[in-house]
């Protein structure tokens, strides 16, 4: 079952949740903080965002273990994603800070390989975003791992965020993203 957005109970001023997104072929374009290494505009920094992953449906949720899960959308600020440039890439800042109030941003858990789980850490990681017909992919630089919700897109919440080998045209390695009110951001943190 695919669950959306309900613009009456939140924040969200905009909703992007195309139909059919993966039965096309891929247009796609990395998006780069840095003006000189691309022609395109670094919006993703211009706001905070709610990510919902496009076979699921569900969002991009920071668990009270600081796993990575798809849960049902709420909105709640462990939902709730910011996206700080790093030069060439991004770091992906959660709304939720960790015990200490120090914040919090997309991590994974033990070496980079295949079904390394996603994981909330203090430690800021770059990593490449890419607009693929109007959805995030987010990757590891250098590699072709991507961020996909495990169980072929479960739409079951606590599925966990993986990642895995890019598959051009997988939904569940997609992520339609929403502007929402925010978090408050400290620029020296």
């Amino acid at each position: 079952m695919k669950r959306g957005f309900d613009q009456a109970a939140t924040a969200t001023s905009a909703v992007y949740w195309p139909p059919q997104l993966a039965r096309q072929p891929e247009v796609s374009r990395c998006i780069t903080p840095d003006p000189m290494l691309s022609s395109c505009d670094p919006w993703l920094s211009k706001g905070t965002y709610v990510l919902l992953n496009a076979r699921g449906g569900t969002a991009l949720d920071v668990t009270g273990n600081m796993d990575i899960q798809g849960h049902e959308f709420h909105g709640g600020v462990n939902q709730q994603w910011r996206f700080i440039p790093t030069g060439r890439g991004w770091a992906i800042q959660s709304g939720r800070n960790g015990k200490d109030g120090k914040p919090l941003y997309l991590s994974f858990k033990s070496r980079l390989r295949e079904q390394a789980v996603l994981t909330a850490s203090k430690v800021p990681l770059s990593w490449c975003v890419w607009d693929v017909d109007g959805a995030l992919r987010i990757t590891w630089p250098g590699a072709d791992y991507v961020a996909e919700l495990s169980g072929w897109g479960c739409d079951e919440p606590g599925a966990h965020v993986q990642l895995m080998r890019l598959k051009e045209g997988e939904l569940r390695q997609l992520w339609y993203f929403s502007r929402c009110s925010g978090f408050d951001v400290d620029p020296k943190a």
